[in-house]
């Protein structure tokens, strides 16, 4: 087995992590197998997948408090890739996945060949599928980065949405370092309170981006008079 092609499969239901097992390990690769967050994190830490495919709703530490320890180390926070795997709405995924830095979300119930082909090319391309080729992801969907997921659509009621990149993990988490960039807390739209890290992006970036859609817009206007002048002039002939 290739050490690049090792997965978690992370779930309480037994029949689908045997299931998962048999499919993934037939088509050559090294699956783990656990049963809640606890022992998942233990296999994580000591294993090193390259992927956890994980259900949300787990007894004691849940799927998003897991892929949030996981982002949070330094160690995992690049090289394990996380999949939510659930049957919870997908506004709520695409809600929190953003916020714990969660990479793929897999809708169940899924047909596990479909979900095979998919890590299958995902792992082909090093989990860096170009824009206009996710369309030949069967059931996987990619999860929006922090930057994108605060436009309209990402978000429940289409309100925008706050969220940690990469999250923030406190020695009460059982964190994994000290060294943090500086965080804000931050009220969500749904008035809960999260911690995010400083923008970093300068006033300076800010004006030059709102320079440059100025000035594209004035160029779309002065073309749309252009257009509008015209039609008059035929109009009068």
């Amino acid at each position: 087995m290739l050490a690049s092609r090792s997965l978690l499969i992370l779930d309480s239901d037994p029949d689908i992590r045997m299931t998962y097992e048999y499919v993934l390990g037939k088509i050559g690769f090294d699956v783990y197998s656990a049963k809640d967050g606890e022992e998942a994190l233990k296999i994580c830490l000591e294993e090193r997948p390259r992927v956890v495919l994980s259900e949300i709703m787990l007894p004691g530490m849940n799927g998003y408090d897991l892929c949030k320890r996981l982002k949070g180390d330094p160690v995992t926070q690049y090289a394990t890739k996380f999949f939510i795997f659930t049957a919870r709405a997908e506004s709520e995924v695409l809600l929190k996945g953003p916020q714990v830095c969660a990479d793929f979300y897999v809708a169940k119930p899924a047909d596990v060949n479909d979900v095979a082909a998919d890590l299958y090319l995902l792992f082909e391309c090093e989990m860096d599928l170009a824009p206009d080729q996710r369309c030949r992801l069967r059931v996987t969907k990619p999860i929006p980065s922090s930057r994108e997921s605060r436009y309209v659509g990402y978000s429940d009621d289409n309100r925008t949405a706050v969220h940690l990149n990469p999250p923030a993990v406190s020695a009460s988490d059982g964190g994994f370092g000290s060294n943090r960039s500086p965080q804000a807390a931050v009220a969500t739209a749904s008035g809960q309170a999260v911690v995010m890290e400083a923008p970093k992006t300068g006033l300076a970036e800010v004006n030059q981006l709102l320079a440059s859609l100025s000035g594209s817009f004035e160029q779309t206007l002065t073309r749309l008079n252009a257009v509008i002048e015209y039609i008059e002039r035929v109009q009068r002939r």
